[in-house]
């Protein structure tokens, strides 16, 4: 069953650092494969600029990686979403304090979906972890994505 994830784009720069090995790369690559990922332009152009950002350092291998994985996601992969919901109440709270306004897309990504799978691991998703959850967003990071696909 092909699944709907809205990936965040911190996750793509985990590939040039490393991060938890390889595994990034790994479920990036599962992702373009078997599933795909619902983006809109804000999204893509979050994305567009990861390869050549100079703070993550990337490796040429790793820059040609994720150019490569955002081409296909634009033509193959990608699931544009133009009506999305609005946020939930105990995110709007958040605003300011605990979260980031440019972070607020890809919660309404993850509600304009049936699967509502939502990847990021940085500190400000995890300050909002129960809102998502009661909202029935399901939050992962990568290693935890890759399990829920490979079950």
């Amino acid at each position: 069953m092909k699944l709907r994830w809205v990936i965040d784009a911190s996750i793509l720069g985990n590939v040039c650092k490393k991060n938890n090995n390889d595994i990034t790369r790994e479920f990036l690559d599962q992702v373009k494969k078997n599933h795909y990922v619902v983006v809109n332009l804000d999204v893509i152009n979050e994305y567009k600029p990861m390869p050549g950002r100079k703070n993550l350092m990337c490796e040429q291998k790793d820059k040609e990686f994720l150019q490569q994985w955002i081409i296909e996601l634009r033509r193959k992969f990608g699931v544009s979403s133009k009506n999305l919901p609005d946020l939930p109440l105990c995110i709007i709270r958040q605003l300011d304090n605990k979260f980031k306004n440019e972070d607020c897309i890809y919660v309404r990504l993850a509600l304009s979906n049936n699967d509502k799978l939502l990847v990021a691991e940085e500190t400000h998703f995890q300050n909002v972890r129960n809102c998502l959850e009661k909202n029935n967003i399901r939050m992962f990071n990568e290693i935890e994505a890759l399990e829920y696909i490979d079950h």
